[in-house]
């Protein structure tokens, strides 16, 4: 582990996330909760395992894949689906875009 922080410039790794955080949020549209319609929305709840006890919003189709596996299942899970809208959603909503930015 300490060789691969001496060959990483941490600074440029921190501050590349929040640059595409802020890229994402120009380019993909963001809704309000009041907004979703649990009937012909499909949702992905991005967050880890642990979190899902907290609850999820009780639409038709909720799909939970946590954020790291994301891009692995996203094909499997939502390929028929493209003619829905596709919601993201995590806690507090950076995790949420970046699923978006990335899948």
């Amino acid at each position: 582990m300490k060789h691969y922080y001496q060959r990483c410039y941490i600074a440029q790794i921190k501050g590349h996330l929040k640059e595409l955080l802020q890229q994402a949020e120009k380019e993909i549209e963001q809704i309000d909760v009041a907004e979703i319609d649990l009937e012909t929305m499909i949702l992905v709840d991005v967050r880890e395992h642990d979190e899902f006890s907290s609850g999820v919003i009780p639409a038709k189709t909720v799909f939970t894949i946590p954020r790291g596996k994301l891009e692995f299942a996203v094909d499997d899970k939502l390929i028929g689906l493209s003619d829905h809208k596709i919601v993201c959603y995590c806690l507090k909503g950076a995790r949420g875009l970046y699923g978006c930015a990335n899948s």
